[in-house]
């Protein structure tokens, strides 16, 4: 039918919008860290975190638009196929479909984006904490108390403890907040039958694949490094 078509095509075209937004983000991101030293940069990083959040937002409505087209598609061939004697309106089912996913999203769904959370802990943070007031609430465990009051060689920082060289798309563990190259650790863990221990010394997590998670701030910091 032209209507199933019309919804088919048009959901291609916003897979194509969704990766211009992707792009987006990136330049957003990398304009951010070259103006973050700069004296008027702290002013501009406000600018760029509302670009970042309308972003989000576009690529949630994207989202949702694509779910209601789907869910309406699928509610229109199981009725057509019960033979029944009016043909259901897709219209209304996509207009029934968008209003569900609508009221399942939130405003919280877009600060909490991944891009939009990576720009808060990185950029925003140099100027502002990681809060918006400026101050970060989150209390430290006592690793993490641990390993603030170490300290840390300058170049050491940067390396992976499993490949001995420079960290390549650093992550770290959700238990420890200890950093490694992610095919590293990825690969000691498979290795090991999907469980591995911490290889920092003295460590004494187990960590899988679930436990670990992109350093965000590690990468900020490589990048900046880079550029000077």
């Amino acid at each position: 039918m032209a209507a199933m078509k019309y919804i088919d095509n048009s959901v291609q075209k916003f897979q194509d919008l969704k990766r211009i937004i992707a792009g987006g983000f990136n330049i957003t991101k990398s304009v951010a860290e070259d103006i973050e030293e700069t004296e008027e940069g702290k002013e501009t990083i406000k600018e760029l975190r509302e670009i970042m959040l309308q972003y989000a937002k576009m690529e949630q409505e994207i989202k949702q638009y694509s779910e209601a087209a789907q869910h309406a598609k699928e509610k229109f061939q199981n009725e057509f196929s019960m033979e029944k004697d009016t043909v259901p309106s897709l219209q209304k089912l996509f207009e029934d479909s968008i209003k569900e996913v609508n009221e399942k999203s939130s405003e919280d769904d877009i600060n909490k984006h991944k891009e939009v959370t990576n720009f808060m802990e990185t950029v925003w943070s140099q100027h502002y904490g990681q809060n918006d007031d400026g101050e970060n609430h989150e209390e430290n465990s006592d690793d993490e108390i641990l390993q603030m009051t170490q300290v840390i060689d300058e170049a050491q920082k940067y390396i992976c403890p499993i490949t001995k060289t420079e960290l390549v798309d650093p992550v770290k563990s959700k238990k420890c907040n200890h950093t490694y190259s992610r095919k590293a650790i990825e690969s000691l863990i498979m290795q090991r039958k999907q469980k591995a221990r911490c290889p920092i010394p003295g460590c004494v997590h187990t960590l899988t694949i679930e436990d670990i998670e992109s350093n965000n701030v590690v990468a900020f910091e490589m990048r900046k490094r880079k550029k000077k």
